[in-house]
């Protein structure tokens, strides 16, 4: 009788419920943040629901067979009306489509004049109110708003965090380049620019904030931009046949963004491209990069690549006159030339598919070379008053390195029926190999001992590496207004390097290993990662617990200088917690971990 009475009431408290999906109309993209109003006219109630970042929504405790009326409403779209009966225990509406409000974008860009407003978690500037030269960039404007911070080696902070991402329109502008977006883009053609923190790819697919955050800067540029052409070209050439060469070239309509940049010049004039930083001496440097984004109503691509090259020659000549106890004078000269070559290749593409509202695919491959090319003499002398050599250093060191690396990452994500959870594997393989050479001529001198020397090595190394990482992840409501997320993931990782160095024998040109100098390894590395993880918001405050367990292998085997093998394994329990806070802009985040 007693466990007859508690499944009764067991049924009886969970009541009648009903969920659904908030999607953007033709594009069938979620809509995060969209509030759901639920309205029983009877009993002159109103039950809220916010969507997540999957655009799900859900109501419990519903009466049965009754006819709710409704509306869903989020900034920047038409306000949706809707009825619907809940007849079912567990009713799924389906999807409800939100249109676009065109009006409200251009009456924001037209009438908002307030230098900076808060647009939720959103910090909005209207360029506008800012003045700038009528050739400004983008960076010429971002240093005159205030919060935002700008150093001497371009690194830009906003908020006390440093921007890693640009965004133009809400798509990428060259990958993550930041500086080079923010040296190639006309100040002018920007009407709002907006500082934000972004999600990581996992937490949008899988609504559980990984607590990875970028902290973002998009560019709103004009609606007249947004459709056309716009771009610059400027060229100089001055004394000492000192010249430079610059060209911007976009072309933007909905849906597509197209952007060829170039630079060349020869007096160290950096144009944001690459990552190089500009070099003592007189430097040569040469840019290019294109830039493509193409979205459709289920698909979107982003590509593109860039060059970087840099020539350099330094000359550096050092004299110092050494004042000896004995009130002798001792000069030292010292003369340096070198020659730098460096080439970068980079290419970073992304394809996102949405069939529908439920599924997803990310496809990120990047490609990356890089090459450096060095030739250097240095002469060290050290003469008396009388101009006697007494001693002398002579050496050349002629180098070439090359490296390259490629990355597959995939992201696959299912929304299962049930409302609030999903399923998402997540897969990267990478493998990076790299060469290098080195070749070393030096000769001594000392007048003292009259002895005159001089030697010969060489330096071949070959770098591999291969890495795979599979993740899966199963998120779903637990408890109230609680969200879980289990994840198993395999890493796997081997590494081999093998660094000779060779000593020449002048006379015979043949050439013996320099144990000393040489050395040679590999090692492997596997781990293993089973975690659990709770996380909830309450009253703005987004707390989140979990503990993972780790397996990890770690294998190594040094075969030079001395054979030595390495093998452990570990066992650990890692706890996280994470807390974060934000409200207008504002926030504090406190993470614990021991990953």
């Amino acid at each position: 009788m007693v466990l007859l009475t508690s499944a009764s009431l067991a049924v009886k408290g969970q009541g009648y419920s009903l969920y659904g999906n908030v999607l953007i109309k033709e594009k069938n993209f979620p809509v995060a943040g969209a509030h759901v109003k639920l309205i029983d006219s009877l009993a002159a109630k109103e039950q809220i629901a916010v969507t997540d970042s999957l655009g799900n929504f859900s109501f419990s405790n519903l009466k049965k067979d009754f006819s709710y009326g409704g509306q869903v409403s989020s900034v920047g779209y038409e306000t949706l009306t809707f009825s619907v009966l809940v007849d079912d225990r567990q009713k799924f509406m389906g999807n409800l489509y939100l249109e676009p409000k065109a009006e409200l974008l251009q009456e924001v860009i037209i009438q908002d004049d307030a230098p900076v407003r808060q647009d939720g978690d959103t910090i909005v500037y209207n360029a506008r109110a800012y003045k700038t030269t009528p050739d400004a960039v983008a960076e010429d404007l971002v240093k005159k708003l205030p919060g935002v911070v700008t150093d001497e080696n371009g690194k830009v902070t906003a908020q006390g965090k440093e921007v890693k991402r640009i965004l133009v329109d809400g798509e990428e502008f060259f990958g993550k380049n930041v500086d080079l977006a923010l040296k190639n883009l006309p100040a002018d053609i920007i009407t709002n620019v907006r500082i934000f923190d972004d999600q990581s790819d996992q937490s949008k697919l899988t609504g559980f904030n990984d607590g990875n955050i970028v902290r973002t800067i998009n560019f709103v540029t004009s609606r007249g931009v947004q459709e056309g052409k716009f771009g610059k070209i400027e060229a100089g050439y001055g004394a000492e046949d000192r010249y430079v060469a610059d060209a911007s070239l976009n072309y933007f309509k909905t849906g597509q963004q197209i952007s060829v940049l170039g630079n060349s010049n020869n007096f160290n004039r950096s144009s944001g491209q690459g990552s190089q930083s500009s070099p003592m001496g007189i430097s040569t440097i040469n840019n290019g990069g294109i830039n493509i984004v193409k979205n459709y109503k289920q698909f979107s691509a982003m590509g593109n690549y860039m060059f970087s090259g840099m020539q350099s020659e330094n000359i550096m000549d050092i004299q110092r006159l050494y004042f000896l106890p004995s009130s002798e004078e001792l000069q030292y000269l010292e003369d340096n030339d070198s020659e730098n070559t460096t080439q970068n290749h980079m290419v970073m593409t992304r394809a996102e598919y949405r069939p529908n509202f439920r599924d997803a695919v990310i496809l990120s491959p990047r490609i990356n070379s890089n090459s450096v090319e060095t030739d250097a003499l240095q002469a060290i002398r050290n003469v008396s008053p009388e101009e006697v050599l007494l001693a002398e250093t002579l050496s050349q060191r002629d180098s070439y390195n090359k490296s390259y690396s490629i990355n597959l990452p995939l992201m696959i994500r299912k929304m299962l029926k049930k409302p609030g959870r999903s399923i998402m594997v997540d897969l990267n393989a990478g493998f990076s190999s790299g060469t290098g050479n080195q070749d070393i001529l030096f000769s001594q001198f000392t007048s003292a001992t009259l002895q005159d020397s001089s030697g010969h090595k060489t330096n071949l190394a070959e770098t591999y590496g291969n890495n795979f990482h599979g993740g899966v992840y199963y998120t779903m409501p637990v408890f109230k207004g609680g969200m879980g997320q289990f994840e198993y993931s395999v890493g796997y990782e081997d590494n081999e390097s093998d660094n000779y160095t060779y000593t020449i024998n002048g006379t015979s040109d043949t050439r013996s290993v320099d144990s000393l100098l040489t050395n040679v390894y590999q090692n492997y590395n596997i781990a293993h990662n089973a975690k659990i993880s709770w996380q909830k918001y309450v009253k703005g405050v987004q707390f989140t617990i979990g503990s993972k367990y780790q397996m990890r292998n770690l294998t190594g085997e040094q075969i030079l200088p001395t054979p030595v093998v390495v093998n452990k394994l570990y066992h650990s329990v890692l706890p996280e917690i994470m807390v974060n806070y934000h409200k207008q802009g504002q926030g504090i985040s406190f993470q614990y971990n021991t990953d």
